[in-house]
């Protein structure tokens, strides 16, 4: 993907992954399982931009954001990627979106509703179908 088109997100082994971060439950477990603290709490470390850098602050960011670009994964999968990958190899991008979704999206706010996927855009019952299926690494 050019330079140009890539909005804010990250990069790892030629991927590219756009930041995504809901309070679907899905997304939640995922919290939980790196950065082990309430949804609140989660919530307000990654709008500062010290916490945002720590690691389990920032395992549970890719972690959202890989489930969402590979939704036919399932959460075990996502975590053992997410904790096999080298941070040395991430590439980060702050992208040109304008200033409101920039500000939701680099800053890690929650979603507001624009922000919300569609239907069509998030898991669906064919989607968990697929996940059942064997797929591909990246």
């Amino acid at each position: 993907m050019p330079e140009q088109e890539k909005k804010s997100g990250f990069e790892y082994e030629g991927e590219f992954v756009s930041w995504h971060l809901t309070d679907k439950v899905v997304d939640l477990q995922l919290v939980d399982q790196f950065a082990k603290m309430p949804p609140a709490d989660f919530f307000a470390a990654v709008e500062d931009d010290f916490d945002r850098e720590r690691t389990p602050i920032l395992s549970a960011m890719i972690a959202t954001s890989l489930r969402h670009h590979y939704q036919n994964w399932s959460i075990a999968r996502v975590i053992r990627f997410v904790e096999n990958m080298h941070m040395s190899q991430l590439v980060f991008f702050d992208g040109e979106e304008s200033e409101e979704e920039g500000k939701a999206k680099i800053e890690g706010l929650p979603p507001t509703e624009t922000d919300i996927p569609s239907e069509d855009e998030e898991d669906s019952k064919a989607s968990s179908k697929k996940s059942k299926e064997p797929v591909d690494s990246p």
